[in-house]
């Protein structure tokens, strides 16, 4: 059952406060690393949904259409091309702090994420 775009922002956010995220291994973000980590969308799937070794290396631009059983889990009052840009957010913002030899960042993430449109009605 898919949870409301407010349960996601919160998800979203309390992940990486918490430090849930990156969701990266050998230089490549994954839905579910083998620590366990969720990335940006991973987060969605509950826990023994989601095989690890089936749908690693898959653009978020992809996914929904290669595994379409997945989009019973896209949050209430967003589509699955908000989720791209979610997934997107979680990949750039660790690319680029990785490529300046730093960690994750949680306020650049929660920023980068309220710059998105799919957001614009939630309250933070």
């Amino acid at each position: 059952m898919a949870i409301s775009k407010q349960e996601y922002w919160t998800k979203l956010v309390e992940t990486s406060k918490n430090g849930g995220f990156p969701a990266a291994e050998a230089g490549c973000c994954h839905y579910l690393t083998a620590d366990n980590k969720k990335c940006g969308v991973g987060i969605l799937f509950p826990d023994g949904t989601y095989e690890r070794t089936k749908h690693r290396n898959c653009g978020a631009e992809n996914f929904l259409n290669m595994y379409p059983e997945f989009a019973q889990y896209i949050p209430e009052g967003m589509t699955g091309r908000d989720l791209v840009d979610v997934q997107e957010t979680h990949d750039d913002t660790w690319r680029s702090l990785r490529k300046k030899g730093l960690d994750w960042n949680h306020d650049c993430f929660v920023q980068r994420l309220r710059g998105l449109p799919c957001f614009a009605d939630i309250a933070s």
